[in-house]
This record gives structure tokens, C-alpha cells and sequence, in this order.
């Protein structure tokens, strides 16, 4: 399998990972030969994005985590996918849930790799780089068939709810966090209820365990 692009260049590669051991993990994978590069390591979204910004090139792939502060890897990948459209984008993940391949595959994802299957790493990355796609035992040719095609999709979360179920990790009551999202306590409930509906759950304690459970949002 040739590792080299049109130039003769090594795979460039950008990683997003907030974990130290995931990461070192990566890296050591990556460079046991010389077919790969890495440009750039973020702790988070936000910083992979303002890194991408800065670069005079984009990456060839990018290694998105899901679960990290500040802006997750959900809400990275739509961002990398509208201003830098070629980066192809391998997310990993410490779990395997619908919910999360399902979403991420509809907003672009190349592929969808477990962190306990790191041992793929490498050849995720080169199927992605010469196939546009890689088909993991999580994230196999049917899903993302379905995706593609409109026959199976995941409820989207607002900014305002994104906001909403990070406050609602904290101990803040619902007036705490009204104050601090600047609206009204009946607004904050709005939000919640819609929250409730999307991932069917009836509890304050069940939406977060289901966020927390499917990446949507990371302790910090």
C-alpha cells in the first residue's frame, strides 16, 4: 500500500486528543515508520481549529477524539468539514454508541475507530487517505450506507442546549444557571424538556449520564 502522496511526502497528520496516554499511544503508532507526519496536537476542539487557521496548509487527516473540554469533537467536526472540506477526519472514541457514530458520520466523518482497537490505527489512516472511507467493526459499510442515504439520522443539539447540558454537570440549580445563560428559568426548562424528547429520558440525572455515556459532552 503506497503511504506517500502525489509529492512524494509523508501523510500529514493533525491530532485533537486531550488525553496524555491516548496520545502517546497515537504517536508512538504513527511514527514507528516515516509514512506519516504530525503537524499539530490540540488538547481540544477550539485549539485544532485555531491551529488549522494558522497552518499554511491543511493536514491530510485529522484524529478527532470525541470527549474533550471546551469544544468536543462533535462540535470540531462540522466546523473542520465546512472551512477545510479535503481534511479527511478519523474520529476515535472510548465508547461505540449509535448515537455517536450515527452523528458523526452525518457530519462528515471518514471513519469511526474505537480507542481500544488503536492497534487499527494505522491502517484506518492509510484506507482513509487512498479510499475516502474506513469501515470499522463499530462504523461498517451498512451505517454509513444509511447515513449517506437519509435512512437513519440522530436528533441535532442546538448551541443553547450544548450550553444548557454543560451547566447542567455543575450543581448549579436551574436559577444559577439561568442567570449565568442570561435567560429566563422558563426558557432553561424549554430547553431541558426539548432535551428530554430528543434522547428520551425523563430525569435531570438520566440526560447527563446520556450525555456523558455518548461523548456529547466531557467533564472538565
Amino acid at each position: 500500500m503506497n503511504t506517500a502522496n502525489e509529492n512524494n511526502k509523508p501523510i500529514s497528520i493533525a491530532i485533537a486528543e486531550d488525553d496524555a496516554l491516548h496520545l502517546s499511544i497515537i504517536e508512538r503508532l504513527l511514527l514507528v515508520q516515516n509514512d506519516f507526519t504530525i503537524i499539530n496536537k490540540s488538547a481540544n476542539g477550539a485549539d485544532l481549529i485555531q491551529r488549522l487557521e494558522e497552518a499554511p496548509l491543511p493536514p491530510d487527516i485529522c484524529l478527532l477524539d470525541i470527549s474533550m473540554p471546551i469544544m468536543t469533537g462533535y462540535e470540531a467536526l462540522p466546523i473542520i468539514k465546512k472551512r477545510w472540506p479535503s481534511v479527511k477526519v478519523l474520529v476515535l472514541s472510548a465508547y461505540s454508541k449509535d448515537y455517536s457514530i450515527i452523528r458523526l458520520l452525518k457530519d462528515g466523518a471518514s471513519g469511526f475507530l474505537s480507542k481500544q482497537n488503536l492497534s487499527e490505527l494505522r491502517k484506518a489512516i492509510l484506507t482513509i487517505y487512498e479510499n475516502d472511507y474506513y469501515y470499522s467493526k463499530q462504523a461498517g459499510e451498512d451505517i454509513f450506507y444509511q447515513v449517506k442515504n437519509g435512512k437513519i439520522s440522530v436528533p441535532d443539539i442546538s448551541d443553547k442546549e450544548m450550553a444548557l447540558l454543560r451547566y447542567m454537570c455543575s450543581a448549579d440549580s436551574y436559577e444559577d444557571i439561568a442567570a449565568k445563560m442570561y435567560i429566563s428559568r422558563r426558557t432553561v426548562e424549554i430547553h431541558r424538556d426539548n432535551l428530554f424528547k430528543k434522547f428520551n429520558v425523563n430525569s435531570r440525572p438520566g440526560l447527563i449520564m446520556f450525555a456523558l455515556q455518548n461523548e456529547i459532552i466531557a467533564l472538565e
